[in-house]
């Protein structure tokens, strides 16, 4: 069964270091990470208008950064759509799309478009389409769920997690694929059916050559882990204390950011 992580009013945001990683890719596993911790509070959100139905909107957790430009994307949620936007220096845009209260997880895949993914077509499935909103391309199908997309950096290739809902529910590992959804390979095992917990939030190293990710169990919180992009070279970075979610790169590949919640700060 997929756990789905629900943040508490108290995070942290932690830093790993991962000396050498970035460039030593060909190593058999990269070096012992290390870490530091900072405390914060969960932002509040004040949004300046309500939906026609009085729903507050409020913006993801996981905003997307595109390299070089800086520009930030992200999607509102609440009332009877979710909308996908952007930051730049000339201010918010808005990405026009159909109505969908489903979107979710958007993520750059090039200058030019982004990727999401919705329940608008059955299942949870990866969707690609244009800044202005044109030329939308379903990615991935089947009955099984994928979600949450990281993309390289280079736009060559997509990972994500997939879970099904079918015999009690089943967590299917970290898939990479190309870009446009073809060549698909399993890179963590998942779970098996009706147990708990599962990897999640995926997001491939500025390298190209690691993914980083959350490996929930039934007995205690998500840790952070590492594996290769062709599933090699597994092994854990933080044990589960963090409860760790939402890895984030730094740009030379040395350090992951993640966020979580840290039970000996108070």
């Amino acid at each position: 069964m997929k756990r789905h992580l629900v943040w508490p009013a108290a995070v942290v945001a932690a830093i790993l270091a991962l000396s050498g990683c970035a460039r030593a890719s060909n190593a058999t596993n990269p070096p012992a990470p290390t870490s530091s911790v900072v405390a914060s509070a969960a932002p509040t959100l004040s949004p300046t208008s309500t939906s026609s139905a009085g729903v507050v909107p409020r913006a993801s957790l996981a905003p997307s950064v595109q390299p070089g430009s800086g520009r930030i994307l992200f999607v509102i949620e609440g009332g009877t759509s979710n909308q996908v936007v952007y930051i730049d220096d000339a201010g918010q845009h808005v990405i026009p799309t159909i109505a969908d209260k489903t979107l979710s997880h958007a993520t750059w895949a090039s200058s030019s478009s982004v990727i999401f993914d919705s329940e608008r077509n059955g299942p949870q499935h990866l969707y690609r389409m244009g800044i202005d909103g044109s030329h939308i391309l379903e990615l991935t199908s089947g009955t099984v769920n994928q979600l949450r997309a990281s993309v390289s950096t280079d736009g060559s290739t997509l990972a994500y997690e997939t879970f099904t809902e079918a015999n009690g529910g089943q967590d299917l590992g970290i898939h990479v694929a190309n870009i446009d959804g073809s060549h698909v390979r399993v890179i963590t095992k998942g779970t098996r059916a009706g147990e708990m917990g599962g990897d999640s939030y995926a997001a491939i190293s500025p390298d190209g050559q690691w993914v980083a990710f959350t490996r929930a169990t039934g007995t205690g919180q998500p840790g952070m882990w590492l594996v290769r992009i062709d599933g090699t070279g597994l092994r854990r970075l933080t044990d589960d204390s963090f409860d760790a979610g939402i890895p984030r790169w730094s740009p030379d590949g040395k350090r992951i950011m993640f966020s979580g919640q840290y039970d000996a700060i108070s």
